[in-house]
């Protein structure tokens, strides 16, 4: 007996961790003001669940970080435009938006696979383990790109020469709750524009190859010619494939790519050698969306037992 009182003191600090871990995540995809101090705060022992009850109480009126949409007074005409691109029925295209995007890496993604596919036919099959781990970092890298396209506000400053993007994060509450980056257009070496869909995209070389600033900008129809006349003010060539009506063609030719470069040769090499390409790679892969899904279903339970206990509170008061 007395051997299972701190075994069942550890449980509930162990479970105390837990609930602040699912606390900070909730907190940052409600974008909350210090979302780290809500799970110390849950993580004290005992304490920490009458702190729990109150966030899960009070957490629709904390105060959020600034990460604001646009103003009523924002209007079309200044230059300033959101897009949204939230959910995972909207994905797909989020990822066709990432693959677009890029020059350097996408060569490395495109000649990677068939480089090793060659290697294991002529050299060794277990090379197939490296092409199936090679393909999942690159899909994993594309899933983070993509979270860029997902609600971002954008806001044009001709006269500083800049483009400012706040990014209100992705769908995911593991993902960060926002950011803003600035595009310097004097480090902009040239901008194709192409469609991806009906959405038109604007393409970003920069002097430096391997800069990190966004090399994408998604723009609405409406915008299009705000941003080549503030591209043609600071001297910055463009390559217009909407207006060529070249940008189908490029478009697909990349997505096809794509498409056979990171899905058609693994899944292939699976095929021919199961044995090497269902190990290592696979599983953490399969861990990994294993707990994407746990953590959605997570929060969304939170969210229900919020508003059950938000209810039955407001009940009580009545």
């Amino acid at each position: 007996m007395a051997d299972t009182i701190p075994l069942g003191i550890a449980g509930v600090v162990i479970l105390q961790f837990v609930l602040g871990g699912f606390v900070y995540m909730d907190a940052n995809r409600r974008e909350l003001d210090y979302p780290e101090l809500y799970c110390y705060g849950v993580s004290i022992p005992l304490v920490g669940f009458l702190i729990l009850a109150a966030y899960l109480s009070r957490r629709e009126e904390l105060p959020t970080r600034d990460f604001s949409p646009p103003t009523v007074t924002e209007t079309a005409t200044d230059g300033v435009w959101t897009i949204e691109n939230r959910g995972l029925r909207r994905l797909p295209r989020r990822l066709a938006y990432a693959i677009q995007d890029g020059q350097t890496l996408w060569r490395v993604a495109v000649t990677g696979p068939p480089i090793l596919l060659v290697l294991a036919v002529l050299v060794d099959a277990r090379i197939a383990i490296v092409l199936s781990t090679f393909c999942c970092l690159f899909w994993l890298t594309y899933l983070g790109t993509a979270n860029a396209f997902t609600d971002t506000t954008i806001r044009l400053h001709p006269a500083e020469g800049t483009i400012r993007m706040t990014w209100r994060g992705g769908d995911h509450p593991l993902s960060p709750s926002g950011s803003e980056q600035e595009i310097d257009l004097a480090g902009v070496q040239r901008v194709e524009l192409r469609r991806v869909g009906t959405q038109p995209l604007a393409i970003l070389r920069y002097e430096t190859r391997f800069s990190v600033s966004p090399r994408s900008v998604l723009v609405p129809a409406s915008q299009l010619d705000v941003l080549r006349e503030m591209l043609s003010s600071h001297d910055i060539p463009i390559r217009d494939r909407i207006e060529e009506g070249t940008s189908r063609t490029v478009v697909r030719r990349r997505n096809a790519e794509g498409l056979l470069s990171l899905v058609g040769i693994p899944f292939g090499a699976g095929f021919v050698w199961p044995q090497f390409f269902f190990v290592g790679p696979i599983v953490p892969l399969a861990f990994f969306i294993a707990l994407w899904l746990v953590v959605k279903w997570s929060v969304g339970a939170f969210d229900r037992i919020s508003s059950l206990l938000t209810g039955s509170l407001t009940d009580t008061d009545d």
